[in-house]
């Protein structure tokens, strides 16, 4: 079957954030939470998987947290303090905070992220973002500049279901037209993108940069598949 569209993860995939415990470490301490970078770093991990741990098995962990995405994250910062050993932090840190990660300026875009796209777009592909993020990706896509390249962006936190499980893909290839074997999905999350993808029926590439296999591999498997 020949790709007529591509779909894209977004976080480690289109962009990263490399400097998240600085971020949080900076912002905290302003509001008078003095956690130190290597806090964050250590106990940052451990309090995503706590929260992961309460989400419905298919579903979202923004969907599904009684206050949505910024209860989330409030809950999410609040548990990353008592585990580093601070107080709880203000309703003002938590605020700042998700508001600090919805700029393009806090990320780093990939260097071949824009090319790629540009090339995709001029072959006739369709091109979608398929994403366990909340509300803030479309605004933060638009301040990359990356949205005019999509046809659809859908979200976790609007679908209500998280990669892998295969209703977020459908949701995609609902908006883009297509059936799942006209689509390739790339991402760099073996089960949440690769497997999810597959299992959904879509054709997967699996982003790995150490190993030189970026958005311009994916591309060319793509193009390769329309002849």
């Amino acid at each position: 079957m020949i790709i007529e569209g591509v779909t894209f993860d977004a976080t480690g995939t289109l962009f990263e954030c490399p400097a998240l415990a600085a971020l949080y470490a900076e912002t905290l301490k302003r509001h008078g939470v003095a956690i130190t970078e290597n806090e964050v770093e250590r106990w940052f991990p451990v309090a995503w998987r706590e929260l992961d741990c309460r989400v419905k098995l298919g579903g979202d962990r923004f969907a599904d947290h009684p206050q949505g995405a910024k209860g989330f994250w409030e809950s999410l910062v609040t548990r990353l303090c008592a585990l580093a050993g601070h107080n709880q932090p203000s309703a003002f840190a938590v605020a700042e905070l998700f508001h600090v990660f919805s700029r393009a300026s806090s990320w780093r875009l990939f260097p071949e992220v824009e090319t790629v796209l540009e090339e995709l777009r001029a072959t006739g592909l369709r091109l979608a973002v398929i994403s366990n993020w909340d509300q803030r990706l479309e605004p933060l896509l638009e301040d990359f500049g990356l949205s005019q390249y999509f046809s659809a962006i859908i979200t976790s936190a609007q679908v209500g279901h998280a990669k892998p499980d295969p209703r977020i893909f459908h949701a995609a290839l609902k908006a883009l037209e297509l059936e799942p074997v006209q689509a390739l999905h790339v991402g760099d999350d073996r089960l949440h993108d690769f497997e999810g993808a597959a299992s959904a029926g879509l054709q997967a590439f699996l982003v790995n940069r150490a190993q030189g296999k970026d958005l311009s591999m994916a591309a060319s498997r793509a193009r390769a598949a329309r002849l």
